[in-house]
């Protein structure tokens, strides 16, 4: 008989632990922060003369390195932005110029 004196203290101990756990923690909504996080693509600044003053110009590019960004200087405004007055005074090349970064010797 003695046994089942600690066996019934189960159900009491289970009990007073749900209890404990539960205890002072309501439950609430969703609570809004803004919106979502969005991966940004990578982008550029270019500057190109407007009536010969300089213009900083933001464009998306496929890399956001300083090869990429003398390419597409050198490449020129694009169509809508040269429909806005935006031009370059850099010379067309035959091809595609060619940066090296790393240190000067």
């Amino acid at each position: 008989m003695n046994r089942l004196r600690p066996l019934a203290a189960w159900p009491l101990i289970v009990a007073a632990a749900v209890a404990l756990a539960s205890c002072g923690i309501s439950p609430t909504g969703v609570i809004q922060a803004g919106e979502p996080a969005t991966a940004q693509s990578p982008s550029s600044t270019l500057y190109f003369l407007v009536r010969g003053r300089l213009v900083a110009v933001p464009r998306l590019t496929p890399g956001a390195d300083v090869a990429t960004a003398v390419r597409a200087l050198f490449g020129g405004p694009s169509s809508a932005e040269s429909a806005k007055g935006l031009v370059t005074e850099l010379p067309a090349l035959p091809t595609s110029p060619v940066v090296q970064t790393g240190t000067a010797s």
